[in-house]
């Protein structure tokens, strides 16, 4: 990776060729000679809910294009993800015969072979010399190894209309569910007219945990704290924090409190384009056409399934979303700006509709009214824009301090006037000069445990902070220095891969000073300013799991005498008006508290520390299920050399069909052996003795051969004349990964019924109870072992078979690297209802790999 950040100059020359590169790419055309970037410009409806279940990270030539549009690619190599991502897509979710497979291939030879040539060989392209096509994952149908994974972070485009997503997309990839974007009350973004904007499911800004393909590793698990183990460890140092000052005299106030409260959002600082600009947009709300605002027509781009060529006709389209996202984004410098993109709007839609007059009449009333409005905006000077709220305040995209730049979206240290030694994380939200020249700041401040008043049972990680709803203004002689603070589930997979300087926080709460309540940041986004909410900051993976160390509360040592559960919660302790408390408190937890051991533990002491330990790649299994329990074992010959799945279950055995190629294929080798003896044998009078043994043993081999074959006949036979029949009594099973496809929440589950046993209605029901029970000879070599210790340890046989855990036998479903757990239980069937101890077998792929290995060491 270069030292160095792509230059101005080079960003813009690299995002033009992008655009060159990205127009060759929507004239690409199948075998058959017919374009097919109609399949991949956009992404599919959110109602398509099964789409965004199993795509991590959806990709479309819009969102490719939007990015390099508003020239937000800093690398090359994050455009070559982007379009192999949509490759990759297609490729994961259909099949190889699919005409979705057939394109995303032409797309993904034309990435090879043409693009990422191209851009090497071009020498005014940045880091041109590091682009390769990256490895995003395996797909289904490849068996190859994995390849290098690509580090470069990857541009997230910001933009695109739920509406405008075609149906083919629907068949197109894999990953996980969006997660739900909207905010806390505190996190709630408000516009100049007072009005409150939630995020809802239709904001064309949502917030998705995106992460990119290329930061995710195999280790990498859904956090779920009950999957840690916990330990108690011992500390260097006790865990204590004491104010800096006597705060004995200092009685907490609740009125004191109320006046040091603040507002909780950013105070809006706008440049007189951006006002004229909200402006207009406000007047066009007051527009209505019946019971519609005019521009709630235009929010999002025609449906897809009722309008399948808009996208074919309409080569740059745009929605009145995607501007309301731009505006909020600070990206038009200009009001010009702001109105080409809604004459873009304009034109685009009477290009496609032009024959319905409803449609026409309506973009006829935008444009004569925006045209207004624009001249009524236009005509005013911009004092007016700048008194009352904005009085003096001119907005500024950064500052420099101290030979550091700081814009907005920093993460900073502000001093603490109340503990200069522990100043205060924060995110700068708005940066402004007032009339005398002075610089200063809206910052949000992100607390330390010691400040927030909390359960004295709670547990905090180190270095642990948490959001507050406080924003306040700063001069910027307040900055102490950088410092960065990473959202909690993102820092569990991986450190930031921005250079940053200062302390690391992790936050994963938000918290509220009014209620002293805690509650969890579900979308991190949210949490951002505006202006840099789309973009997210890189990780670096980790190659292991992440052990947490939670410390008890710092302040646990001020929890009042004589506290009970029922005793009023204590207020923080306030003195500078401009600083966060002094000290929070602590209380007795209340009786219809939580309780969760990962994040409350009352028998923790200030020299203690808890560490929890996260759940390996393989899920825990019991210690006979390990690897090293069926490895070779040193003997003469090795213990699956013959290895065979089960035993005998009548008098007649069966045998697999690996099982008779094998046997064919050593009937061949030993043919082969006879004939070049019989060549040789006036040579090797000497060995006719063992010659004469080998004969013997290759016609043994033989009738064997042909007596299984009988068998197998006879019993196809049978099978043919058999009758199957459901239990009426349903079998009880625990839930296990053979039944289920991932954990998610717990690594088990609830017990319940399955119907999936079946008996054979003329089978003997002992001799068939005794084929499950006695198969697999390691397991029962590992129950007689148990027994005869415990016979060892005194005690009667019968005694010890009753003792003896009846559901311990292993049964692997598939090769080593795949061990999972077993079945938990196994409940007894009424005889003539089912069967008795009926086990689950090895499954078809553990066998396979088990009648391949044998194979190998059979060679050897």
């Amino acid at each position: 990776m270069p030292t160095r950040t792509a230059t101005e100059k080079e960003k813009t020359y690299m995002n033009d060729r992008f655009q060159a590169l990205l127009d060759e790419v929507y004239e690409l055309k199948d075998d058959n000679g017919n374009k097919f970037d109609y399949v991949f410009h956009t992404l599919p409806l959110r109602a398509n809910v099964e789409y965004y279940k199993v795509i991590r990270r959806p990709m479309s030539y819009s969102k490719i294009k939007m990015t390099v549009k508003h020239k937000r690619y800093t690398h090359p190599q994050a455009f070559i993800n982007d379009l192999a991502q949509i490759s990759w897509n297609a490729k994961f979710f259909n099949e190889e015969s699919s005409d979705f497979y057939k394109f995303a291939t032409v797309l993904e030879n034309h990435i090879k072979s043409t693009i990422i040539p191209s851009l090497i060989d071009d020498d005014n392209i940045y880091a041109h010399d590091e682009i390769k096509f990256p490895y995003l994952g395996k797909l289904p149908n490849d068996d190859g190894e994995e390849q290098e994974v690509t580090t470069v972070p990857v541009v997230k485009s910001e933009l695109y209309s739920p509406n405008t997503q075609s149906m083919a997309h629907t068949s197109l990839a894999q990953t996980q569910s969006p997660v739900d974007s909207t905010p806390a009350p505190d996190d709630i973004d408000y516009e100049d007219d007072g009005q409150l904007n939630h995020h809802n499911s239709n904001d064309i800004n949502k917030s998705y945990h995106n992460e990119d393909l290329e930061f995710r590793h195999a280790n990498a698990h859904p956090y779920n704290p009950g999957s840690y183990v916990a330990s108690i460890e011992d500390t260097d140092k006790p865990n204590v924090y004491t104010p800096p000052t006597d705060i004995s005299h200092h009685i907490p106030n609740r009125q004191i409190l109320e006046q040091w409260v603040k507002r909780g959002r950013p105070p809006v600082v706008d440049k007189p384009h951006e006002q004229r600009i909200k402006s207009i947009m406000r007047g066009l709300k007051k527009i209505k056409v019946g019971v519609k605002t005019i521009v709630s027509f235009w929010d999002k781009l025609p449906n897809q399934q009722e309008h399948p060529n808009y996208l074919k006709i309409i080569k740059d389209p745009i929605s009145m979303l995607e501007i309301k996202s731009l505006i909020k984004q600070r990206f038009y410098k200009t009001v010009d700006a702001y109105m080409a993109d809604v004459f873009k709007l304009i034109n685009n839609n009477r290009l496609y509709f032009t024959d319905n007059e409803f449609i026409k009449n309506n973009l006829n009333v935008l444009e004569a009214n925006i045209s207004r409005l624009y001249q009524i905006e236009m005509s005013k000077p911009d004092v007016e824009y700048m008194t009352g709220q904005q009085t003096g305040k001119i907005p500024l995209s950064q500052i420099i301090f101290e030979n550091r730049t700081y814009k907005v979206g920093s993460w900073v240290l502000v001093k603490n006037f109340n503990d200069p030694s522990r100043p205060t994380p924060a995110q700068i939200f708005r940066i402004w000069q007032n009339e005398s020249g002075e610089i200063w700041m809206n910052v949000c401040w992100y607390y330390r445990p010691e400040w927030t008043v909390h359960r004295m049972d709670r547990l905090f990680l180190e270095n642990e902070v948490v959001k507050s709803s406080q924003y306040r203004d700063h001069p910027i002689s307040d900055i102490v220095g950088p410092c960065y603070v990473a959202y909690f589930t993102r820092w569990l997979k991986g450190d930031p891969a921005v250079p940053f300087e200062g302390p690391l926080f992790v936050c994963e709460f938000r918290y509220n000073d009014r209620e002293s309540t805690f509650a969890k940041i579900r979308t991190w986004k949210a949490c951002l300013p505006d202006e840099v909410r789309h973009i997210e900051d890189p990780i670096k993976p980790l190659n292991y799991n992440r052990i947490l160390k939670k410390y008890p509360s710092p302040i646990k040592h001020f929890l009042l005498p004589g506290s009970t559960a029922h005793s009023p919660i204590p207020q923080p302790i306030i003195m500078h008006m401009n600083s966060p408390p002094v000290v929070g408190a602590v209380y007795v937890p209340r009786d219809d508290d939580e309780i969760d051991p990962h994040y409350f533990d009352n028998t923790l002491t200030s020299n203690q520390c808890k560490s929890y330990i996260p759940p390996t790649t393989n899920i825990r299994v019991p210690s006979s299920a390990l690897l090293d329990n069926y490895v070779d074992e040193p003997s003469e010959s090795s213990r699956y050399s013959n290895f065979k799945p089960y035993n005998k279950p009548l008098d007649h055995q069966i045998q697999t069909q690996p099982q008779l190629q094998q046997l064919q294929y050593q009937l061949q080798q030993a043919q082969a052996q006879q004939q070049l003896q019989q060549q040789q044998q006036h040579q090797q009078q000497q060995h006719q003795q063992l010659q004469h043994q080998q004969q013997q043993q290759l016609h043994q081999q033989q009738q064997q051969l042909q007596q299984q074959q009988q068998q197998q006949q006879i019993y196809q036979q049978q099978l043919l004349q058999q009758q199957y029949s459901h239990p009426t009594i349903i079998h009880k099973v625990t839930k296990s990964p053979y039944n289920l496809p991932t954990y998610l929440y717990s690594q088990y589950h609830a017990a319940s019924g399955s119907s999936t046993f079946v008996r054979k209605d003329n089978y003997n029901l002992d001799e068939l109870t005794k084929m499950f029970i006695t198969t697999d000879k390691p397991n029962t070599e590992r129950i007689n072992k148990a027994i005869k210790q415990q016979q060892s340890m005194g005690g009667v046989f019968g005694d010890n078979v009753r003792l003896l855990d009846r559901n311990s036998l292993i049964w692997f479903r598939g090769p080593p690297i795949k061990v999972v757990d077993r079945i938990l239980n196994d409940d007894s069937v009424d005889e003539k209802s089912g069967l008795k101890r009926c086990r689950i077998g090895h499954s078809a792929e553990y066998l396979a790999w088990k009648l391949k290995k044998s194979k190998k060491e059979t060679k050897v």
